[in-house]
């Protein structure tokens, strides 16, 4: 009856201990989100003649926060020749916009710019680069989608 009191009083005691420390029966002491360095930014390519940057500077649980920096183009950046369908965003307003968006562990995202009118919503998303894999992003504004890379650190 002494050893079962002792074991009992053992359980008691350890059982709380084991909950609350990290590990296979405790909570993670480590974030899905904790892969996604801050700040990211990256250069985008909207067309031939225009450029710009995306941003990501908060991140608050799996919601993103950044900014969206579309260049100006020049007269001959625009002149520099012809686009096929499919493979550039018609020019877009210079200025910097703020973006939200929500963050898919370990590496997916998306992220909407408000644009004034007549662009309205522009949706940026992919894959954040990792260790030495590259990621990828798509932008879609107008109607049209371009793509490109985004290169991994190092």
């Amino acid at each position: 009856m002494k050893n079962w009191s002792l074991l009992l009083t053992l359980l008691v005691i350890l059982f709380p201990a084991s909950v609350l420390l990290p590990g296979c029966s405790g909570g993670s002491t480590t974030s899905a989100v904790s892969a996604l360095v801050l700040p990211l930014s990256f250069p985008i390519t909207l067309s031939p003649s225009q450029t710009g940057t995306l941003n990501i500077t908060e991140v608050a649980g799996t919601t993103l926060r950044g900014t969206l920096v579309v260049n100006s183009s020049t007269a001959a950046q625009r002149a520099g020749g012809a686009v096929r369908s499919g493979q550039a965003i018609p020019e877009l307003p210079a200025g910097t916009y703020p973006v939200t968006g929500t963050y898919n562990a370990p590496r997916g995202f998306t992220l909407t710019a408000v644009l004034p009118p007549p662009v309205g919503d522009v949706v940026v998303s992919g894959n954040i680069p990792l260790g030495t894999s590259a990621g990828d992003y798509s932008i879609t504004a107008l109607g049209q989608t371009v793509s490109g890379t985004i290169p991994a650190a190092g």
